[in-house]
């Protein structure tokens, strides 16, 4: 899989912040964009298309369900989606430690770089790419 593979969905409840996201994944190749405005859409959508994404991208601070609240909701489930929080909020390395505790792929902090955007999806989709990688050797291994 590669970037222009990806599918991406985006989750903020400001739509300025939604169509600067959707920007730069267009910037690096991701195309296959669908955006959520709230938790509870987001959550019906990965419900609904899972096959529809592969990579969540979710605004901390929202009202009702917060991001932090769709990524517990997602591993109580037991998904493995990678999951990336991104906010404004303050609180650096506490924020950052907060959301690597609950399970988040990773944390960007708002503003963020095209190339930041870049190097954090390049990371995720290596680990995506390794572990069907894995899954087919094994498979073939049991065959």
């Amino acid at each position: 899989m590669i970037l222009s593979d990806l599918k991406v969905l985006v989750v903020d409840d400001y739509a300025e912040i939604r169509v600067v996201l959707r920007t730069m994944l267009n910037a690096i190749g991701v195309t296959c964009i669908n955006e959520a405005d709230n938790g509870v859409c987001a959550l019906e959508f990965i419900k609904t298309h899972s096959d529809e994404v592969d990579i969540l991208i979710c605004d901390w601070n929202m009202p009702g369900l917060s991001g932090m609240d769709i990524l517990k909701s997602l591993r109580d489930r037991g998904s493995d989606m990678p999951v990336i929080i991104i906010t404004g909020r303050g609180g650096g390395l506490e924020s950052c430690m907060a959301a690597r505790y609950s399970r988040a792929t990773s944390f960007i902090q708002k503003p963020c770089s095209v190339t930041r955007m870049e190097v954090e999806l390049r990371a995720i989709l290596r680990h995506i790419n390794e572990n069907r990688h894995k899954k087919t050797s094994l498979q073939s291994a049991c065959s």
